[in-house]
Order: structure tokens, then sequence, then C-alpha cells
């Protein structure tokens, strides 16, 4: 306290009662202090209350931290659990409109559609192949080959599906339809309807569906049988979608009419066996008419995205040298790819049209290949149409599963019966083998009992034939009668050339010693 009475910055309140008994900056104050109890329990009694402030403030302060600790790591942990468990649904307080509104919006995908789950078809294998050769003053000549393979797999077709709908109750109400039963576009993985007005097609909730608006005319296109060329008015469309951009997230573009009972799965199908490649442009003609062996018709359109990319790259100079003002969408269309070099390829089965099948009617929608019927101009005739197509798709790939099983069991049952006829004939093998076996040893056995006896009978003729002979000689050297001898001798001669290869086999031959 003095230290700081010296300098004017004591602070303690003890110095305040010092500095009234003693001049501020006087050390010697304290040397005239009373030194009794009273100063000093002053002075303890202030230490004690201070330190008692001091633990009691810090204790203040690590409470209200590990509250705030605490605060934070509950809220961490709510946050940990609310975010690791999926959020429940319960089915039994959703509105019958949400489950409907999510049903059609989801993408749809028929059981019917067996070639979406067959195998990626493969293109034909190229084959490139590179020599090197290597010659020596000795004249060797050495080649190497060296080949190389490339497998080349279709993409899964995906799709940017749009339609033009004019302002008016018919198109209206079979788009609405459409997508209450996630037909027709809306089966495709993106989707626009674009119309000159703004309207609703779901109203929502969970949420609002509206058309796309295009700064256009469609009421100038006609309706119906009354069309007129609208060239014009639907360019206006494929800018839009060129400035919309989703078209690029898919590797195929489909333009349908708003009456065209369209099937996004069966064109899959089609694509796939097809084999058609989404990065090569072409222009697919759906239709062939008396007179016009093949054209597309603007009820079902497809363009590859090479196709599109093309048209909006330059498509400046088809509107520069077509007349749009006097043709129909469709019919520009294929004039200006054509003019761009577009090659043309054919494809009948996109579309089951009157006006396209030599007079062939739409309805019954039962066309086995169709990808689309049209035309179907009110939400019954499509539904029936729908249901029409759907049933007998149905039935056809139930037949053709029916055959594909009876297909394999065939080849199950062959199969097995090949491997029973090869066991067998390994069986049939190892018998004849066997039996051959045995008639050798019974063979190789009976030439040597024979053998044995030749050389056993060989053997008790060369000793017997010693002693008679020597007999026959004496008897007979003394007879009169040389006839007798001269048959004897002739007789012993044949024995003898018979004996005779007996005796060289085992080569102990003995002369023969005949009388005459």
């Amino acid at each position: 306290c003095f230290r700081g009475l010296e300098h004017g910055t004591a602070r303690h309140p003890l110095c305040s009662s010092i500095g009234t008994m003693a001049p501020a900056g006087s050390l010697e104050a304290y040397e005239e202090l009373p030194r009794n109890n009273s100063n000093r329990s002053i002075l303890s009694n202030e230490n004690t209350n201070a330190r008692e402030a001091s633990v009691g403030a810090r204790r203040g302060v690590v409470v209200a931290v590990s509250v705030v600790l605490a605060a934070l790591v509950t809220f961490c942990v709510l946050a940990v659990c609310f975010l690791a468990l999926p959020a429940s649904k319960d089915q039994d307080d959703r509105s019958e409109h949400d489950r409907h509104f999510e049903k059609h919006l989801r993408v749809v995908s028929h059981e019917h559609e067996r070639e979406d789950s067959a195998e990626v078809p493969v293109l034909p294998v190229t084959t490139s192949n590179t020599s090197t050769a290597t010659s020596t003053r000795t004249s060797t000549l050495t080649t190497s080959q060296t080949s190389t393979t490339t497998i080349t797999t279709l993409p899964a077709p995906t799709l940017f599906c749009f339609v033009i709908m004019q302002a008016d109750d018919t198109d209206i109400a079979l788009m609405r339809e459409q997508l209450a039963n996630g037909a027709s576009i809306y089966g495709c993985e993106e989707w626009a309807v674009y119309s000159d007005i703004k309207t609703w097609l779901s109203p929502g909730p969970p949420m609002r569906l509206e058309t796309t608006v295009v700064e256009a005319d469609l009421t100038k296109t006609g309706h119906g049988n009354k069309t007129q060329p609208n060239a014009l008015q639907f360019l206006k469309v494929w800018d839009k979608v060129r400035e919309d951009g989703r078209y690029k997230r898919s590797n195929w573009v489909v333009k349908v009419d708003p009456d065209t009972v369209f099937f996004p799965q069966r064109l899959k199908a089609n694509l796939m066996q097809s084999k058609r490649l989404p990065t090569e442009p072409a222009l697919m003609a759906n239709c062939r008419a008396e007179g016009h062996p093949h054209f597309m018709f603007g009820a079902i359109e497809v363009f590859s995205k090479a196709t599109l990319e093309t048209l909006f790259k330059e498509g400046d100079r088809c509107k520069k040298e077509l007349k749009a003002d006097q043709m129909f969408e469709e019919r520009y269309m294929s004039h200006c790819l054509r003019l761009l070099k577009v090659p043309m390829v054919q494809d009948f089965d996109l579309l089951q049209d009157h006006h396209c099948d030599f007079g062939e009617p739409t309805v019954p929608c039962t066309a086995d290949a169709a990808v689309a019927f049209h035309p179907l101009k009110t939400p019954s005739e499509y539904k029936a149409c729908r249901e029409q197509a759907e049933a007998h798709w149905k039935d056809l790939q139930q037949k053709k599963e029916e055959e594909w099983e009876k297909k394999e069991e065939e080849e199950e049952e062959n199969k097995k019966t090949n491997e029973k006829v090869n066991a067998n004939g390994v069986d049939e093998e190892q018998a004849v083998h066997s039996e051959q076996e045995k008639k050798t040893t019974m063979h190789s056995n009976e030439d040597t009992k024979q053998h044995e006896a030749q050389k056993s009978t060989a053997s008790h003729t060369a000793k017997s034939t010693g002693p008679e002979a020597k007999e026959s000689s004496h008897s007979h050297a003394g007879g009169k009668n040389a006839a007798s001898a001269k048959d004897f001798a002739e007789h012993r001669a044949e024995e003898r050339e018979a004996e005779e290869p007996e005796r060289r086999s085992e080569g102990d031959a003995v002369p023969v010693a005949v009388a005459g």
C-alpha cells in the first residue's frame, strides 16, 4: 500500500484508510502505525474476504463454462441422431393425393419390359494387327504379330421427352390424365410440356407442376384435322429446348404429340435391339405410305444427342435455304437434316398410325413391336388404347417366357442325356477293353500250353526214334524181301519229314539211319 501511495496507484480498500492516517508518498508512515492486534485483524479479515471473493468468481466461471459445454455436447448428439436416423414415414397420415402424386412422379417401370433386363449387346469386334520384321545377314526373317481387340458396348438409353401443347381443353385434359397415370413422357428420365400459356399439370401439394411457356402463338398451327404449316411456331419450341439445356443430360430426345400413346420402355428396348448409338447423327424415318416409301411423321420424333447437336450448330443454314413458313415441322426437320448430310435410317416399329401403315387402323392397339400409337383424341380413348397395348404386351411376354422356359428345360434334358451317354460310353469302352484283355490272356495261356505240349511230344519222339530205327534196320537187313524194306524206308522218311520242323525248333535234330 505504501508503495502504491508513493506512486499514487494504491487500489486496495485498506490503502485508502492508511492514506488518511499518513500523507501519501511517505514510507515512514508505516513505521508510525501502531503495532497492535486490531491492525492485524483488519489486514487478516480483508485478505480472507478477498480470497473468498476470488474463489467464488473462479467457481462461477467454471460452472458457466461447464453449462455451456454440456449444452454444446447435447446439441451435437441430437444433431447426429437427427441426421443418422431416417425420417419415419407414417403411411396412415399421408393424404390420398400425396400417394397419388408420388405414384405418377415415379419413373414408370413396366415389368413386362423384359428387354430392359437383358444383357447389353456388344458391337462387332474391331481387331488391329501390328507386324514387325527383323532380318540378319544370314537371311533369317523373324516376324512377330500383335493382336489388339477392342470391344464397344452400347450405353443404356436415357430419354428427354417433351410435348408441345396447345391451350385448349382437349390437350390439357390429355396431359393431366397422362401425368396422373405416369404415362407417356412422364416415364422418361427428363420431361417438359411446352405451351403458349402457363397452366397447371398437377395443382399440388406437395408441389405445383406447370407448363413451360414459349413465346409462340400455337393457335396458328391449327388443331386436329385442320392443321396448318407449323414449322415457324415449332422452331421456337426447339430454340427453347436448346436454351433449356436439359437435353444434354440424356442421350436421346423424343418429341411426342399430346394424343400419342407412347411407351418409353419399349423405345429403350428398340434402341438397344437395333444397336443405335447416340453419338451417331441419324434421321429416323418412322412412316411409309403409298408413294412415300419412308419419311418422318410428327406424332413421334426420335433424335440422338449427336443429331440435335448438329441441328443446333448448323441449323441457321436451314433457316436461310428452306421456307419454314410453308412447311410442317416434321417435313422441315427432315429436309433440314438431309441438307446437313445426316443419314436417314428406317424404323417403322416406332409408330402405329393409319396414315403410315397403308390404311391399317390404329385401334385395337395390339401391334407387337409398336413404340407409339396415334391418334387417340380423348382421355377415354387414350386410356383404352394404353390398357390394350399393355395387356397385349403382357400376354406376349408371358408366351415368350413360357417358350424360354420350355427351351431351357429341353436344353437341360439334352445336357443330362449327353452326360449319361458319355458316361455309358466310357463304361462300355472300359468293358470292351477288359474283355479284350481277357481274350488276350486266354490266347496267351493256350499258346503256352500248346507250345509245351509240342515240346514234350517232340522230345519223346526224338528219344524213341533211335532204337526203333536200329531194330528195324537189323530186322530188315537180313530179310529176303526187298520190297518190304523199301516200303518201310519210305514210311520212315515221311515220318522224318513230319518230325523235322519240331526237331529244328528245339535245336536237337537227330539223323535217322535207314537201311536199304
